[in-house]
């Protein structure tokens, strides 16, 4: 059974995520014919995510989306998605 999770990690993304938007999620990897495991969404601010981009990828700047898939490539995709509330709002202003 696939599922989506959504987690706010001292932030909220302003929005509280619906069954639809679940069902869309979902009817998107099924329409790809992509197996999913789980897909979760992490909320959080400018420093979480710097300090994951140090960690994992070595870069030293902010970013607004980091990805990281957990599952290799002949198994269902288990993902995460950590997205910088503060960045994605600096950039929509952009």
């Amino acid at each position: 059974m696939e599922k989506i999770l959504f987690r706010n990690n001292g932030i909220s993304p302003g929005f509280s995520p619906t069954k639809d938007l679940k069902i869309f999620l979902i009817s998107i990897f099924q329409n790809e014919k992509v197996d999913l495991k789980t897909l979760s969404y992490i909320f959080c601010k400018d420093d979480y995510l710097l300090t994951l981009n140090r960690e994992y990828l070595n870069h030293d700047s902010y970013t607004d989306i980091l990805t990281f898939t957990l599952s290799d490539l002949s198994s269902a995709v288990i993902s995460e998605i950590y997205i910088s509330i503060e960045r994605v709002r600096e950039n929509a202003v952009k």
